[in-house]
């Protein structure tokens, strides 16, 4: 975990979405993550995904590349999605994942 300045906190944003927020055995959860920037200097370098040991991986989409307003501001992301299903019983906690980026 890096702490972003006041003004990087503005131009860059990760977030990291479930669907369903809960599932079953067999049941399919997509994960959704999106690195945004309002400033095309911040170039994402990488992308991690942690071990998922609970869960066994179907697809894996991206990036795909989009803009987006948020809270007044106009941003660029590149957007990835993984679909996954529980293949084991029991509550399973997804670990974080991280994106890494450079500003020049």
């Amino acid at each position: 975990y890096t702490r972003a300045s006041k003004k990087e906190e503005s131009q860059v944003l990760f977030r990291i979405s479930a669907q369903p927020e809960s599932v079953v055995m067999g049941q399919k959860l997509v994960l959704r993550a999106k690195f945004y920037t309002s400033d095309s200097r911040f170039r994402l370098q990488n992308m991690t995904v942690p071990n998922l040991p609970a869960f066994r991986v179907i697809d894996k989409k991206g990036p795909t590349f989009g803009r987006e307003k948020i809270n007044g501001i106009n941003y660029e992301y590149s957007e990835w999605m993984i679909e996954l299903f529980a293949q084991r019983p029991g509550v399973h906690c997804i670990p974080a994942l991280s994106a890494e980026y450079e500003y020049p």
